[in-house]
């Protein structure tokens, strides 16, 4: 009796739970445990056994189902403490109610755009439609998704509030559909003749309709071309043959008949550089009168440069040329060819006479000639 009284006037600090409650507690806890485990493996064997179920929706129903029951575990250990769970349950249900009300919103919207959907028909069965950029043939409509086979056999599935929402292009619904093949000439081709062979070439297709009659239309005067728009009428089972069959056909007609396609291009004139008649002379320090520094370098006071093997003078107007030749820099020559300043540096280096093609051999100016920088 003593440890029966023990246990129920001792509690625990700052509360009223005494030890034989928590001790009960404890139990249901570890009984329960061992239950819900049970539980949860028979569960899942049935569903395994008795029903055809995907693997994915007996996992989903088997952790539903753990969860609830570890709930009602958590419940009842909480009653055997004697805490008041009518509050909790109302806290939990508010709970519920919440994430249930964000979470179902979406399956709501789908919900609803999968009626209208059934409701009005945008699409049906067996149609190709592009939806969002995602063209494929519809295999059904569900009540929460439009499921899609691409032409590549790619399957795809699209929540039905998209398909309701967004705007859907449906290429198979009419009977007959216009085909569109766009072709550029070139400038100088026969317009008229062009216009001529692709309309007879339209007529002439067996799946091409009468009526409304084929028509080229010039659709734009491009940078390389004149735009033409070949436009026929045919069945809607037949348009991609029709498409195929005039894009291969038209290029074919043009060639026999003499009609360019041309391809882009881009004509750059580039405007020779103006020829300067006179050749500066090499700037290696030659003879003075006094034998000494040069008389060009000795009026600046400046020290003659040698000039390094290969060492090539960059093209310049002649008024930059003799500002640089003032701070002591060599200058060779000037080329007034870029093109002949090129074979000049393949060669090896520079010579007087690859500067300018109409100088005579050997020709030379000093640098403090008159006239050398425009004096």
């Amino acid at each position: 009796m003593e440890i029966v009284d023990i246990l129920n006037t001792t509690t625990v600090p700052l509360s009223e739970i005494t030890l034989q409650k928590v001790i009960l507690a404890v139990i249901i806890a570890v009984v329960g445990w061992l239950v819900v485990r049970v539980l949860i493996s028979a569960f899942t064997k049935a569903l395994s056994r008795a029903s055809r179920l995907p693997d994915l929706i007996i996992e989903f129903l088997v952790r539903f189902f753990s969860v609830l029951l570890y709930v009602i575990l958590v419940l009842v250990v909480l009653a055997a403490l004697g805490i008041d769970i009518s509050s909790v349950v109302l806290g939990l249900s508010a709970v519920i109610g919440l994430i249930l009300g964000f979470g179902l919103q979406d399956t709501i919207t789908n919900l609803a755009a999968g009626v209208w959907v059934a409701a009005l028909r945008p699409i049906d069965k067996g149609e190709f439609v592009e939806i969002k950029g995602i063209s494929g043939t519809v295999v059904s409509v569900g009540i929460m998704a439009t499921e899609l086979v691409k032409a590549d056999n790619t399957y795809i599935t699209i929540p039905n509030s998209l398909v309701w929402g967004s705007p859907v292009v449906n290429s198979t619904r009419m009977d007959t559909r216009r085909v569109e093949v766009k072709v550029g000439i070139a400038y100088d081709s026969d317009l008229d003749l062009a216009i001529r062979v692709a309309t007879n070439l339209m007529a002439a297709h067996e799946a091409v309709l009468p009526s409304p009659k084929p028509a080229v239309v010039v659709t734009e005067l491009a940078d390389s071309s004149v735009n033409l728009s070949l436009r026929a009428w045919t069945e809607t089972p037949d348009f991609w043959r029709v498409r195929g069959d005039l894009t291969r056909d038209i290029l074919r007609a043009f060639r026999e008949t003499g009609v360019e396609i041309p391809f882009p291009q881009v004509d750059v004139h580039l405007d020779r550089m103006q020829k300067i008649s006179s050749i500066f002379a090499d700037s290696r320090p030659g003879p003075s009168r006094s034998g000494g520094t040069p008389v060009g370098n000795r009026r600046r006071g400046l020290r003659a440069l040698p000039r390094p093997a290969g060492v090539l003078a960059i093209p310049a107007p002649r008024k930059q040329i003799a500002d640089v030749s003032q701070y002591g820099v060599p200058v060779t020559g000037m080329f007034s060819d870029p093109v002949h300043s090129l074979s000049a540096l393949r060669d090896g280096g520079p010579s007087s006479e690859c500067g300018n093609p109409d100088a005579e051999p050997g020709l030379k100016k000093p640098l403090d000639a008159p006239g050398a920088r425009g004096e």
